[in-house]
């Protein structure tokens, strides 16, 4: 490697890289296609259970999530860091990704707090829940937790900006390269004092009280489940209905639980960060956000494991689909292959009739000359048989 492309490569750490290497490919494929056989399980699932709403709106936000944080992973690779048109990409665009990564996953957070509160209100209050939970109720909730969650991170769209300067390399030649740049106080007064103090409140309002609030829910979700499951033993005439509504609850503790576990490290990191006051951070903290980082991606990855393990229901729903999808790969297979043979058969049936077809004119003229001849012979030449009998 040229000195020229040392200076060009970006300054990732070696934690960076082999997670952006060797962990985040297998996390990415496995968060794609687990978020997006959740989708088409909870699909079918959103007429018998309300809690599904929220739960395909956080599956939308972590799959939107996934290709937010792509391009900053795929950047540890010297194939696609040494080109300079995807540098040039990535530098410009870097600050709009991160932006959109914060969106979905504020969004997430915030889902998960309604879907927890949803649940908890059904199993206590099972006639408010009815009654207060409507369909359009729930679209509603959503999209005004989608909007808001733009409106409180919009901030990190004018955080940084990008720029171009020239570099002297170590081989003394001048480079121009891609940079980011914070915004300047001087030059834009009022934009720094709006990132400034969002810096200081958001992750408060992001991270702080919704993982709080979250812990406590959780928590008192999980305790009045243990409670109805054990008066569910004692009495014998539970309705259907009810059980449902339990295991739909344990799914939701299950993945509001694995969801806390690999939150929380990245809301310490941030917090901790937004109360520093110098611009430099020790080397230790980039290690660090990188793990949490990819612990975050690997928690809305790890859902379709949690929902698979905790319901037998969507196992089903799950098996169903795969079923269904080999199916029609073997029927249209199938029929391609029948499509094939009659088209082989007919071709074929059409070849023996047109030969036949020849036979049968070939005969008629062979009888019409034999009969033509036999009508304008001579009567001289015409010999009389002798009659055996005489």
């Amino acid at each position: 490697m040229s000195c020229e492309e040392e200076s060009y490569l970006p300054q990732v750490s070696q934690a960076t890289m082999i997670i952006g290497r060797f962990i985040f490919p297998f996390v990415f494929i496995m968060g794609v296609i687990g978020n997006i056989l959740i989708l088409l399980a909870l699909r079918a699932a959103a007429v018998s259970s309300k809690a599904s709403y929220f739960l395909i709106a956080m599956a939308v936000a972590d799959l939107c999530f996934f290709f937010c944080v792509l391009p900053n992973h795929i950047i540890s690779f010297p194939s696609l860091a040494l080109q300079r048109s995807y540098i040039a990409f990535y530098v410009r665009s870097k600050m709009t990704f991160t932006a959109m990564a914060n969106w979905f996953s504020v969004a997430s957070i915030w889902l998960a707090i309604a879907v927890t509160f949803e649940r908890l209100l059904v199993i206590r209050k099972p006639l408010h829940a009815k009654l207060f939970f409507r369909k359009w109720h729930f679209a509603v909730l959503i999209g005004l937790i989608y909007a808001i969650s733009l409106l409180v991170v919009a901030y990190n769209f004018f955080w940084f900006y990008p720029t171009e300067i020239t570099i002297t390399t170590n081989c003394n030649n001048t480079l121009t390269i891609w940079t980011l740049r914070a915004v300047n106080r001087t030059v834009q007064p009022a934009l720094y004092e709006y990132v400034s103090t969002s810096l200081k409140v958001i992750p408060h309002i992001t991270l702080t009280i919704p993982l709080f609030m979250l812990t406590v829910l959780n928590s008192a979700l999980f305790y009045y489940l243990r409670k109805a499951h054990k008066m569910s033993l004692t009495i014998t005439g539970v309705n259907q209905p009810k059980t449902v509504e339990l295991r739909v609850a344990l799914v939701v503790v299950s993945i509001i639980g694995t969801f806390l576990v690999c939150q929380i490290p990245s809301g310490i990191l941030y917090i901790w960060d937004a109360m520093q006051k110098q611009n430099r951070r020790p080397m230790w903290f980039y290690t660090a956000v990188s793990v949490s980082n990819i612990l975050v991606v690997f928690g809305k990855a790890f859902n379709f494991v949690v929902y698979c393990a905790s319901s037998s229901s969507f196992r089903k729903k799950v098996q169903r689909l795969l079923l269904l999808r080999t199916m029609s790969k073997h029927l249209r297979g199938n029929s391609y292959r029948h499509r094939q043979s009659n088209n082989t058969m007919s071709s074929q049936l059409d070849t023996e009739h047109d030969s036949m077809l020849q036979e049968k004119v070939q005969r008629n003229r062979v009888g019409n000359l034999l009969e033509m001849k036999e009508l304008h012979a001579p009567a001289s030449q015409q010999v009389e048989r002798p009659n055996p009998w005489q």
